[in-house]
């Protein structure tokens, strides 16, 4: 079997993407995932709103929300997204210049921005009212139908190889074999599996993540945070189950919980996780090939990836307008032709660890 995308990745934006260039965009797409298990605690979050400093991803960002929340409804089983209201917050100087930062940010592009008084956690908070949050698990429960709906082949990923002959890229996963004219890595797992020692190395921070699910507690004040100062994301769903995810250590997201939810609560740990993520050293995304590797990397799009979606499918199908076609460019892994100049994001692991923008 022949196809223009195959597409690896388990993450619901590798799984969005194929689905638009298959749907709006008429190409013949496979996309190479297996569900995560549901009772596993969350590896991400998808929400319209991140830490964002630069101004051009803005702009992106806010022109296609619209778009995905339009196609969800349109390609979708069962509704998949839930108007929230996030809240950011530092203590730290870094952490504060930022979060003021992004806070002028979303104002300028018609964001709601309400501020937050001082507490015993934090001395900077930003509440967002009116974000959009996608839900995870009844995503992926109605994923199958999704894709189908939308004409993408699914191909469960069993030791897959990849072979670059003759301008193509010849797969194998278990028994299936399929030809595509480009191969699409769109989370961090299929990066470590498929690019090699040196493009790691040379374009990323490895970042270990720790990640729990605590059982359904009475609802707390703020019930999705994000700390600037390390990363730390808590999300407490409606069933009052809540999930905590940190680009740090077991120990440091403990005491994030204690700090934040657990206070004169007792409460019982149904389930924990460990992995690794891939972080750049400027904190921006990337977008292209790296080094002499053949395939497309997508990596770093932060918690609002999920929303740029429409426009990564424009790029990938050359119907992206001029704005598009500039902020992507600009991503494009460092090499001898892009040096990246001027697309620093904020990032607390580059921040944590001391690198020089």
């Amino acid at each position: 079997m022949s196809f223009d995308f195959a597409i690896i990745g388990n993450t619901p934006k590798a799984a969005l993407l194929a689905c638009m260039l298959a749907k709006t965009h008429k190409k013949q797409v496979a996309l190479i995932a297996s569900p995560p298990n549901k009772l596993r605690p969350l590896h991400g979050f998808d929400i319209s709103i991140a830490p964002i400093t630069r101004p051009k991803t803005w702009k992106i960002l806010k022109e296609n929300i619209g778009q995905t929340i339009e196609f969800l409804n349109k390609s979708g089983i069962i509704k998949t997204y839930e108007h929230v209201d996030p809240l950011f917050f530092a203590t730290n100087l870094k952490g504060q210049t930022a979060l003021s930062h992004v806070q002028s940010m979303a104002n300028a592009y018609g964001f709601s921005v309400e501020k937050q008084a001082h507490s015993e956690k934090y001395i900077s908070a930003y509440k967002f009212p009116d974000a959009i949050r996608l839900l995870r698990r009844p995503f992926f429960a109605s994923l199958n139908e999704r894709l189908k709906k939308c004409n993408v082949q699914i191909i469960s990923p069993k030791d897959i190889k990849i072979i670059y002959k003759k301008a193509q890229m010849h797969i194998s996963s278990g028994k299936e074999k399929i030809i595509a004219k480009q191969v699409i890595l769109v989370d961090d797992k299929a990066l470590l599996n498929h690019l090699s020692n040196s493009n790691i190395e040379n374009n990323f921070i490895k970042t270990q993540n720790s990640g729990f699910l605590i059982e359904p507690i009475n609802k707390i004040k703020n019930p999705i945070t994000y700390n600037l100062d390390n990363g730390i994301t808590i999300h407490q769903r409606n069933d009052g189950a809540i999930d905590c995810l940190g680009e740090c250590s077991v120990q440091i997201l403990e005491q994030e919980i204690k700090e934040t939810i657990t206070k004169n609560k007792t409460v019982r740990l149904a389930g924990r996780t460990n992995f690794m993520s891939l972080k750049t050293l400027d904190g921006a995304p990337i977008f292209g090939k790296i080094a002499r590797s053949k395939f497309i990397s997508i990596c770093n799009f932060n918690m609002s990836g999920f929303f740029q979606t429409p426009a990564i499918a424009r790029i990938l199908s050359d119907k992206a307008n001029q704005l598009e076609k500039e902020y992507f460019l600009a991503l494009a892994p460092k090499s001898k032709n892009y040096n990246r100049k001027n697309i620093t994001e904020y990032s607390p692991i580059a921040s944590l660890n001391g690198v020089k923008k």
